[in-house]
């Protein structure tokens, strides 16, 4: 395994995996309500299973930052943590992925896997990641978006380096107690 992903790799417990899970179910309930359809003309099993791990996702990030993670599911417009976008793939070669609608001036961090372990793997500026050359409308026939190649992604070191320097995440945690 690459030392890469190593460092960056985060393995929920039990009690964080209930609490996201939680979070994403009550994330599902929420679209539910509002009539909202799930993105990619998923199934109702797909749906649920995505919004449970993306939000699974937001907590491993939040573990790893040394941060509180907040796990708000009708707050639209706000961040998912420190400021940053979190977008969740359960593959591990998957691509960031930001909506034609999505904030240009927003962060976005990559995570792949599934519970209980994920990897950060990169993020991209919005700016940097809304470029046309990643509009994708081949793999994502029902829902077009960008998609932005792992092999294009920065570097998380100087994320969060970034945002220890603006106070807005703590102390890292190891890499051997993150996957613990």
């Amino acid at each position: 395994m690459p030392r890469y992903e190593a460092m960056h790799r985060v393995k929920l417990n039990k009690r964080e995996m209930v609490m996201a899970g939680l979070t994403g179910l009550l994330r599902w309930i929420e679209s539910r309500l509002k009539c909202d359809t799930p993105a990619n003309g998923q199934d109702l099993y797909n749906a649920i299973a995505d919004d449970v791990a993306g939000a699974m996702a937001e907590a491993a990030v939040a573990k790893r930052w040394g941060v509180f993670w907040l796990g708000h599911w009708n707050q639209y417009g706000r961040s998912d943590v420190a400021g940053c976008e979190v977008r969740h793939t359960r593959y591990h070669a998957g691509h960031l992925l930001v909506q034609r609608d999505n904030p240009v001036d927003a962060t976005y961090v990559l995570v792949t896997g599934m519970p209980p372990e994920f990897i950060i793997r990169g993020w991209q500026p919005g700016e940097e990641a809304k470029q046309e050359k990643y509009w994708n409308t081949d793999r994502f026939k029902k829902r077009p978006c960008y998609s932005v190649p792992q092999a294009e992604l920065l570097d998380m070191n100087d994320l969060e380096e970034s945002l220890r320097e603006q106070g807005l995440i703590g102390c890292l945690m190891p890499p051997h107690e993150a996957a613990v």
